[in-house]
């Protein structure tokens, strides 16, 4: 919704103008005309503040504008039912300027109701003057399961306004959504070539995209364009982590992961992790040491321990994974069973074992449940002999 409030601010400057030179009350014109600059100023809570005090009862108030005023206000607060409210009694009392349409688009829109958005639109006089509005258009078509019209739109605003790249950023997504990942690619590429050398956010967005529909190569050369861009931009390296293990080239992502963690420690976790997944586990347990946060670092470390099959520290991490409660998660139940049962504490792995509720993990109890009593009973054979 970011990029469709900024229609606030150029149909704002055009209701300022307009009402102006409204011939109204002192008091009244005092208050609509400082909500009116507030507004124009971005300063929506003073605007409201500022509103509350106008006298609806004044028969000089220029009630058209104070409703539009306030629907402003509430449609930039996220109170979109008010705000629809208060634009119909702005039109019911004398509003005529279509361009109020924009703003009920708006508002039917983030509630989610499409065919309404589009009958808002339909209203206005001159399309042409909210770019923005195709945009909004368009989806409302793609909501409704109206694919050509929501296409159809897209180009007419792709024409009219090529330097809105959003419009063909959106057609990329429509054509993932169909599976048209071939089309997608290419046009992806045309988008990227349109790019401004300071936009790194699009070069983030269409790759996700990407990998989204399964076109991880495409989504890494992306990324990596992006990368000889934007050297130090943080999400560009985070993004281009991120094709790489999908890609699962995971000591590649590690390393750009651990090196984002020098600017933001928080990430370390993810590094450590990286490396585990990558097979560098040594590597993965030094920077385990870095992660500030208990209960991730006790879990993360338990689980290295397990690659390293060292389940003396493993077990030994018991305590701290109740403390932090890790077992409420019965996957590190299984876990620790699975711990107990190579270290023959068979007692209490079956204690572990019949905690376990998850369905998908019932089939990992019963053989571990079987592999006891097969090792049991041979244990019992071995003291006492075969009995023949």
């Amino acid at each position: 919704m970011n990029r469709l409030c900024r229609i606030l601010v150029v149909a704002a400057g055009f209701f300022l103008i307009t009402y102006s030179h409204a011939q109204t009350q002192p008091s009244a014109v005092d208050h609509l005309g400082v909500a009116a600059v507030l507004i124009r100023d971005g300063n929506y809570r003073r605007a409201m503040q500022t509103l509350e005090k106008v006298d609806l009862s004044d028969k000089q108030l220029d009630r058209a504008r104070y409703y539009t005023l306030l629907g402003l206000v509430q449609l930039r607060d996220s109170q979109y039912e008010q705000a629809l409210l208060s634009f119909t009694q702005a039109l019911s009392e004398g509003q005529d300027d279509t361009a109020l349409y924009a703003y009920i688009a708006q508002g039917h829109f983030a509630l989610g109701h499409y065919e309404e958005t589009l009958e808002a639109i339909d209203q206005l006089k001159n399309l042409n003057q909210f770019p923005d509005i195709y945009g909004m258009k368009s989806r409302s078509h793609w909501y409704l399961g109206q694919t050509k019209e929501a296409f159809d739109v897209l180009e007419k605003g792709i024409s009219l306004f090529p330097r809105k790249k959003e419009f063909l950023h959106q057609k990329i997504v429509y054509l993932l959504e169909l599976e048209l990942n071939q089309e997608a690619a290419d046009q992806s590429r045309h988008y990227i070539s349109l790019l401004e050398s300071n936009d790194a956010e699009s070069y983030i967005s269409i790759s996700q995209a990407l990998l989204r529909s399964g076109e991880k190569a495409e989504a890494a050369h992306i990324m990596e364009i992006a990368r000889l861009l934007f050297p130090q931009h943080q999400r560009v390296r985070l993004g281009l982590a991120q094709v790489y293990a999908e890609n699962d080239r995971f000591l590649t992502a590690a390393q750009i992961v651990e090196e984002a963690a020098l600017f933001d420690p928080s990430l370390y976790v993810q590094a450590s992790e990286l490396y585990r997944r990558g097979g560098r586990l040594f590597r993965a347990m030094y920077l385990n040491t870095q992660v500030a946060d208990q209960k991730e670092k006790t879990e993360q470390r338990f689980n290295i321990f397990l690659d390293q099959r060292k389940y003396e520290n493993a077990y030994a991490l018991e305590q701290r994974l109740q403390k932090y409660g890790s077992f409420s998660n019965e996957v590190y139940v299984y876990a620790m069973a699975y711990v107990l049962f190579q270290l023959q504490k068979y007692d209490q792995c079956i204690k572990y074992l019949n905690s376990i509720t998850q369905s998908s993990l019932f089939r990992e109890a019963t053989q571990l449940r079987q592999a006891i009593e097969i090792m049991r009973k041979e244990s019992v054979q071995f003291f006492y002999g075969s009995g023949q």
